[in-house]
């Protein structure tokens, strides 16, 4: 809209006027209060939609087009706002409100040039509007009063008349008025007796012949019967018939419209029949009552009747064909809502609905972007996230090279595309084609959630942690980010946190079937640490029931690949029920339907691990990598379980120095490589290692820092060692939690409790603070309970007990665990 509007929000009742009146008249001006009703509500695409078809039906009025560039100005879509401007400006580059708006859009852009050019215009059109001004003092912008006009002497040209020149007056209509358009132009003043036009008084006058009228034309030369008969032609002034400065109602345009004659569609009624009675001489007898009927008047009549049918037949189609044209917007409309309220259930369903209703959009309009920007991101999730196949990667790839012709932004294209990389093996390129955007400064849950979910797959935990905060801060309720934070927290070995966010993604949908999964491998995963049997019992039957609930669900509602995990997980659990060949059995289930779910493998590989099952375990995760050879954090449980043989250190060292010729910037990778080397032992090259690992992460690898702090602590350099620790500290921010936060905090404890001049009471205090970053993690409860055990405090003591019982629960073959023994059996 050119001119500002409250923006304040319709009630139900009132839109519901609105769109009723748009629905019956949608080439009428009703689309405007339409649209901004919708604007006002935030409901973009509606405005959009109402906009574009206003743009349509007027294409010479410049306020659609300001619709549509609030439109996307208010989404953050300033190149697409201002290329609406533009056209706004073609059609009513004289409109002073749609100047004074563009003005103010290309201030907020940056583009105090343009704006300044386009206020100097407005004031030069509308010197009194205190608007225009007051913009420019905003802005710090001084503008100049425009020159005044010189005016130019009207010259009246003395007129000859002769007897033969009087010829009979055409008197006009008593009803019939001048079009607005001649208001300011100079006319021919009628002859003695008759009255001019009411719209043509008080107009420069150039004096005619006293017996002659001149017709109230726009544009077009009038014959005056001067001397000899030439004619004098009198032409509209420089603004095209327009006045020089127009009435204060009209600078708007609703004022503009109510002060507009009756028209249709703008066109002035008895513009053109005047100009024929001033021209067809037949046209100057007034006797008609004596004229007989001419030859030929019937078939005249009927040539008429005909002609008037056609019309009426061709207005009741073009009527029509407007009628299903908004019909079919508001059905598009209506079905990319229905395709983002699926998309958001976050299910195998959902994400088939979806699809429908897209496809459905596609066939209503072809080149409609945002289908395409929905199809391609549901099929590159169904194609990487879910395995449904390499089909789905062409899907994906086509839908999204339909998208991105249309030249415009959307969260999904830049998400689809991110999936797609990553699926494709290039993390990096997925990371880098979202953090341009968001670094923009653009707030997208979508994106974020995208983000944290591809560095979570990649092995960058801490920084998926980050990411998926920010993506729930902004969308609290999405079922998808609460899945993956659930997802995170449990490969961060934060089971609480892990139950905690399942939890409440199944309070939003209690069938979601990946966060029923997620909970009852956390499950299994919980039913590895010692605890007493009833507990170990009551875990297990928690996990057989979110099992069940998978495996109960409709058919269609879960793909293969989370149908092969429900069954893997339900092996998992027939295991621990001592049930081998049962559990075996599935496995090979799980394996057939997904052959190529490398994470499966994966979890094989993890639970042969536990069962002390080392050579197996590294061959099932070697599996893994061969199926999916380019994800990153495939080769933390390689190292983990190569570290776990005796010997293995060696060989977990060349088996990351390979991973590098494919990852070569990675700094996870890097930083396996230099725990591998601390096993060795070889420490230079693994303290090399960490050092590499900020280098390639551009100085932010908090872990590496950590445990480059570590190692200076080791070597008794403490300066060095808290600086690298409190710089990692620094980089997880505050409002960090998890593994890596213990372990900068746990080492940080450490110098303080190691170096000469101990400091008992800071080592304590960040021992707890590690302990609530991370209560899995074990170091810090042995060396609180170490401190504790040297009091003679009754309740210090007893401190002591629980936490050295808690790290022997959590790490029963950990660093400290025979010190733990020794100090609880001195302790009791």
């Amino acid at each position: 809209m050119a001119d500002s509007t409250s923006g304040t929000k319709p009630s139900a009742a009132e839109l519901a006027g609105l769109e009723h009146s748009f629905a019956v008249d949608p080439t009428s001006d009703a689309y405007r209060p339409l649209a901004e009703a919708y604007l006002a509500m935030g409901r973009y695409m509606e405005a959009m939609v109402v906009g574009r078809a206003g743009a349509r039906a007027h294409p010479t009025s410049p306020v659609p087009r300001v619709i549509l560039s609030r439109v996307y100005g208010e989404q953050g879509r300033e190149k697409r706002a201002l290329e609406e401007l533009d056209a706004a400006l073609e059609v009513g580059g004289e409109d002073v409100p749609t100047l004074r708006y563009g003005a103010e859009l290309r201030f907020h852009c940056g583009d105090a040039a343009g704006a300044r050019s386009l206020l100097e215009k407005a004031l030069a059109l509308a010197p009194a509007d205190e608007a225009v001004a007051e913009l420019a003092r905003k802005n710090g912008v001084e503008l100049k009063p425009p020159t005044p006009a010189v005016q130019t002497p009207v010259v009246q040209t003395p007129v000859v008349q002769t007897p033969a020149m009087q010829t009979p007056v055409v008197q006009p209509a008593p009803a019939a008025q001048a079009p607005l358009a001649t208001q300011g132009t100079p006319v021919l003043q009628p002859a003695a007796g008759v009255q001019a036009p009411q719209a043509m008084q008080g107009a420069p006058v150039l004096q005619p012949a006293a017996a002659v009228q001149a017709p109230a034309t726009q544009g077009a030369p009038v014959l005056h019967p001067a001397q000899g008969g030439a004619p004098i032609p009198v032409f509209p002034n420089a603004n095209g018939g327009q006045p020089a400065s127009q009435p204060a109602e009209a600078t708007s345009y609703a004022g503009r419209a109510a002060a507009a004659p009756a028209t249709d569609h703008g066109r002035t009624p008895a513009t053109k029949p005047a100009a024929r009675a001033a021209l067809d001489p037949s046209a100057w007898d007034t006797d008609d009552d004596d004229v007989a009927p001419r030859r030929g008047s019937g078939r005249q009549f009927l040539t008429l009747v005909v002609s008037v049918a056609l019309v009426i037949a061709g207005l009741g189609g073009w009527h029509f064909l407007t009628k299903m044209r908004e019909a079919r917007e508001r059905e598009i409309a209506k079905l990319l809502e229905e395709t983002n309220e699926q998309l958001r259930k976050d299910t195998y369903a959902s994400y088939k609905a979806a699809s429908a209703s897209a496809d459905r959009i596609l066939e209503l309009e072809g080149s409609n972007y945002v289908a395409h920007a929905y199809l391609a991101y549901i099929n590159a999730l169904r194609w990487g996230e879910q395995g449904d196949g390499d089909d789905f990667k062409r899907r994906a790839s086509e839908e999204l090279a339909a998208a991105k012709k249309a030249g415009e932004s959307h969260g999904r294209i830049v998400a689809a595309e991110a999936y797609i990389k990553f699926f494709d093996g290039d993390p990096k390129g997925a990371e880098e084609a979202i953090g341009k955007v968001l670094e923009s400064g653009q707030r997208s849950g979508l994106l974020y959630t995208t983000l944290g979910t591809i560095q979570m797959w990649a092995g960058e935990l801490d920084n998926a942690a980050a990411s998926l905060k920010q993506a729930q801060a902004v969308e609290p309720n999405s079922v998808r980010v609460l899945a993956a934070l659930g997802q995170l927290n449990r490969r961060r070995s934060m089971d609480t946190d892990a139950w905690t966010f399942y939890d409440s993604a199944l309070r939003i949908d209690r069938d979601h079937a990946d966060s029923l999964l997620g909970k009852a491998l956390l499950v299994l995963d919980a039913n590895e640490i010692d605890r007493p049997k009833s507990d170990q019992e009551k875990l297990l039957r928690e996990a057989e029931s979110q099992i069940d609930k998978v495996l109960h669900l409709p058919d269609g509602s879960i793909s293969a690949r989370q149908l092969a995990l429900a069954k893997f997980a339900r092996a998992q659990l027939l295991f621990a029920h001592d049930q081998a060949d049962e559990a075996a059995r599935l496995e090979r289930e799980a394996f057939t339907l997904d052959p190529g779910n490398p994470d499966i493998r994966l979890m094989k590989g993890r639970r042969l691990l536990r069962e002390k099952n080392v050579d197996e375990a590294v061959a099932e995760i070697r599996r893994a990598i061969e199926i999916e050879p380019r994800r990153a954090s495939f080769y933390v449980d390689l190292s983990r379980a190569l570290l776990a043989k005796p010997g293995g250190a060696k060989e977990a060292v060349t088996a990351l120095e390979k991973a590098l010729a494919t990852f070569p910037d990675s700094g996870r990778i890097h930083v396996l490589l230099g725990d591998a080397n601390r096993a060795v032992p070889s420490i230079d090259a693994a303290r090399k290692a960490y050092e590499r690992a900020i280098e390639v992460e551009s100085g932010k690898m908090p872990e590496a820092r950590a445990k480059l702090g570590a190692i200076w602590r080791e070597k008794k350099e403490y300066a060095k060692a808290r600086e690298e620790l409190e710089k990692a500290l620094k980089e997880l921010g505050l409002a960090a939690t998890g593994p890596t936060l213990a372990l900068a905090l746990t080492e940080l404890g450490r110098t303080y409790d190691e170096e000469p001049n101990r400091d008992v009471q800071q080592a304590f205090e960040r021992y707890a603070k590690a302990i609530s970053a991370s209560e899995s993690y074990a170091p810090p409860y042995f060396l609180i309970g170490r401190i504790s055990a040297g009091q003679r405090d009754r309740e210090q003591q007893k401190q002591a007990i629980e936490s050295l019982e808690s790290y022997i629960r959590l790490a029963p073959k950990g660093e400290f665990a025979e010190e733990a023994r020794s100090l609880l059996a001195r302790l009791r």
